[in-house]
């Protein structure tokens, strides 16, 4: 009997340091100590990527109204996604509870370009890269995405977006439209408002670069037009 006991006890304990070899305590897994030197060039690498990724965003940004805070938003996810990677290090626990809260988080307004995703994940990869230590992954990748933009936006992208907004009385839409044709392949009625004044018609429309002062002119040459204005995605007031 006592050697029984003994035998049974002695696989006791080795199943017990299998288990403890198989299944750790998920709890006592320690993450990796950052240096604060080491941390404080995570955050200046992700700040200098941001700045980039967002300057980038500015330059080569083609819509109709550009948005300032979503630039802001372009930096605001590259740093804290860097904090992130720092916080969480090696630490499985954190990692998984990080899954959990970011599950919660709905996007309430809509994103209109869908380039604007990408731009997304970019600042969230170059966060990535540059909170777990790879620098010049982070810097690299920008560099390499950011003259990929500017290559498409100098070959693939000819013409610049414009709101544009005649008031007047007495001019038609064929009249307006026959002009358009002349300078752009591409243009939308967004807005007819008409009353006892006059009337005001709002154009989403296409341009060529450094035409639009001729396209301008033209359009004041026709009768009953008052005044034109020619909004650019950065806020520029034309005519």
């Amino acid at each position: 009997m006592t050697n029984s006991k003994q035998l049974s006890i002695k696989h006791k304990e080795e199943d017990e340091k299998v288990e403890t070899k198989l299944f750790p305590d998920i709890m006592n897994i320690v993450s990796i100590f950052i240096p604060v030197e080491q941390m404080l060039f995570n955050q200046a690498v992700a700040i200098i990527v941001a700045l980039m990724i967002s300057w980038v965003y500015k330059k080569t940004y083609s819509g109709i109204i550009y948005s300032k805070n979503f630039n802001i938003t372009l930096v605001l996810v590259t740093v804290v996604t860097s904090v992130v990677m720092m916080v969480i290090g090696s630490n499985l626990a954190l990692s998984l509870g990080m899954v959990g809260a970011l599950s919660i988080i709905r996007f309430r307004s809509a994103i209109k370009d869908i380039r604007d995703i990408g731009y997304l994940f970019w600042g969230m990869s170059a966060g990535l890269a540059a909170g777990t230590g790879n620098h010049l992954i982070a810097v690299s990748g920008t560099i390499i995405t950011g003259i990929l933009m500017f290559i498409f936006q100098l070959y693939l992208v000819e013409q610049f977006s414009y709101l544009l907004i005649v008031k007047g009385d007495g001019f038609s839409e064929t009249e307006l439209e026959t002009i358009f044709k002349d300078f752009s392949h591409k243009y939308k009625l967004k807005v007819k408002n008409s009353d006892k004044i006059g009337s005001e018609m709002i154009y989403e429309i296409q341009i060529k670069k450094k035409e639009e002062h001729t396209f301008v002119g033209s359009l004041k040459k026709i009768a009953g037009v008052k005044s034109i204005n020619l909004l650019s995605q950065k806020g520029e007031l034309i005519g």
